[in-house]
């Protein structure tokens, strides 16, 4: 026995014992913790559309990119031989181009990241001296729950001049291995921390983080909201502070709720071009340019960024609704206009974009052809055909059921009574496209509607009274009064030397006044003072709306009257020189 307790096998059982015991008389929250799950990273073979390499120097850029992530300890980097058995699982042949199929890969992976990307260009360079390798790499963090790409950079990589006898081979993955150095550092920089939602004021559509500046949060940037693995909704960050954030819904999927999760997505990439005589040149985009645009759909395709969030790739970018008035002049309007993003910018795809208002849900307000980006909802209903679809993408394969009447017209707008507007898109796609197949050429789905940046509140332009129209021989000190207008509560008095107001320098801002329809006495003496004639004119609007009213040609954002004018009392000569 002694024998034993002194052997290599009794202190091998002896400490098994002791650590199984004290797991077992571990709180379950702390094993829990220590057992948590890393995150996964999967990083798949890249594509190389250069015309040097191949293939293989596709799969030598993931492997180097792959290994200088792993350098970071941020997540678990799967192994080259787990991603490829899953190729083989899935019967996929790399590099994968399709965004359908990264996103099954990354699912079956259970990876929270696929890092893909893309060699755009390769060349060799001679000289007296040797020769050497540059290459341009496109590198994106693909999130699997969103698909959307929330790491991404583009960098150059060069190899060091060799003599002319070494292969290009050796060359090019030299610069490779250069350029996936640089890549990860650049993605390792852009880590803001993952947010967590703390409230939702504003009837869900605003949205309270527990992450601000001091995380890395800025005001503009776009955060994609999940659930455990479903995305719930897209956010724009509207008010930072040191260390809290507020944002606004633009796309909701599902109801933003306390203890969802949000995280950045990045939207921009740098531009890499070559340099004269070897190397590149990098210059950093403020937004994702045309060149962008076409890197990033490299990776997501074209076609599957239709389809990849639920038809969230076709909403629009930004969806305004101003107040404004017709061409008569006289009648109220709401302008809404929109700018298709990148992936539906130009695309056949679209079919019909439809302008909903939330008061109102039987029917859109407005129906516009896919190529439209704006109409004005008027005073009259409107009897414009429409198609009635409500599947979002992932439901059947649904054909095109056409054009429908309205049952009855959708109203107008009601002057003085604000509202908030939201926009939606009718698309379509190829149903090769849509794992779900189809007998038709096209299955057809709608986006969810996005809100407005902020509410319209349509408004009559202002009826002047005093000082009346064509007024002579009026002083330099007036009272300018005019009719209340319903839903205003802000109003501009201007006086101007020409009677169109469109010249900065011929205007001039009185004063501005809230919730009355009269001024003060003013002295206008200094006023443009040796003309006699000038022209009048009052600008309404709601402070709540956002962003106001159309501007005018000099960049006001008021609903304006038609001008009045009047004559000064002629001044009296100057004195003769002495």
């Amino acid at each position: 026995m002694t024998r034993f307790k002194n052997s290599l096998l009794s202190r091998i059982l002896s400490r098994t014992l002791i650590a199984s015991l004290l797991v077992a008389s571990m709180p379950f929250s702390l094993f829990s913790q220590i057992t948590a799950t890393v995150p996964k990273w999967a990083v798949i073979d890249f594509v190389n559309n250069s015309s040097l390499g191949g293939d293989a120097l596709g799969g030598a850029a993931a492997d180097a990119v792959a290994t200088n992530l792993a350098g970071y300890a941020k997540a678990e980097i799967l192994g080259r031989e787990t991603v490829d058995r899953a190729y083989k699982d899935l019967q996929f042949t790399p590099p994968l181009r399709r965004n359908l199929d990264i996103i099954k890969l990354g699912q079956h992976l259970d990876a929270e990241i696929v890092v893909v990307g893309e060699i755009k260009n390769a060349r060799i360079n001679h000289s007296a001296n040797g020769k050497s390798a540059d290459v341009i790499l496109v590198v994106r963090g693909i999130d699997v729950v969103s698909n959307l790409a929330i790491y991404g950079t583009a960098v150059g990589g060069q190899s060091s001049e060799r003599p002319g006898d070494v292969s290009d081979a050796a060359l090019l993955n030299e610069a490779v291995e250069y350029a996936a150095t640089v890549a990860v550092r650049n993605l390792m920089t852009q880590t803001v921390d993952v947010a967590t939602v703390l409230t939702t004021p504003g009837d869900g559509r605003f949205v309270k983080l527990n992450k601000g500046a001091r995380q890395g949060v800025k005001v503009g940037q776009t955060m994609v909201v999940t659930r455990g693995r479903e995305k719930v909704a897209m956010l724009r960050v509207s008010d930072v502070d040191s260390d809290s954030s507020m944002g606004h819904v633009i796309e909701g999927l599902k109801g933003v709720a306390p203890g969802d999760r949000a995280r950045v997505v990045y939207d921009q990439l740098p531009e890499v071009s070559w340099s004269k005589g070897g190397g590149t040149k990098v210059r950093t985009q403020k937004r994702m340019d045309a060149q962008g645009a076409l890197l990033a759909l490299l990776v997501v395709g074209a076609t599957a960024a239709l389809i990849g969030t639920g038809g969230g790739g076709n909403e629009p970018g930004e969806f305004t609704t101003e107040a404004g008035v017709a061409e008569d002049g006289v009648s109220p309007v709401v302008r809404c206009s929109w700018k298709p993003n990148i992936f539906n910018l130009g695309n056949a795809n679209r079919v019909e974009w439809q302008v909903w208002r939330t008061d109102y849900t039987p029917t859109p307000i407005a129906v516009l052809p896919g190529s439209f980006t704006s109409v004005f909802h008027r005073l009259q209903g409107r009897l414009d055909s429409w198609r009635d679809i409500s599947q979002l993408y992932g439901s059947e394969c649904i054909d095109d059921p056409g054009a429908q009447q309205f049952d009855n017209p959708a109203p107008g707008i009601s002057p003085g009574v604000t509202a908030w507007y939201q926009l939606s898109l009718i698309y379509r796609i190829s149903a090769l496209d849509n794992p779900n197949g189809g007998d038709q050429q096209y299955c057809y789905y709608t986006t969810t509607r996005m809100p407005a940046k902020g509410p319209a509140t349509p408004l009559f332009p202002p009826a002047l009274v005093s000082p009346p129209d064509q007024s002579k021989d009026v002083n330099n000190v007036l009272q300018f009064s005019w009719q209340p207008v319903a839903g205003a509560n802000e109003y501009l008095v201007q006086i101007s030397t020409e009677v169109t107001f469109r010249h900065k320098t011929k205007i001039k801002n009185i004063v501005v006044v809230e919730d009355t329809n009269n001024t003060d006495p003013i002295d206008i003496s200094g006023v443009f003072p040796t003309v006699k004639r000038l022209y009048w004119r009052v600008g309404a609007k709601n402070l709540g709306d956002v962003p106001g009213p159309v501007r005018d040609v000099a960049g006001n954002r008021y609903v304006f009257s038609q001008p009045f004018w009047f004559e000064r009392v002629t001044p009296p000569p100057p004195p003769p020189p002495l």
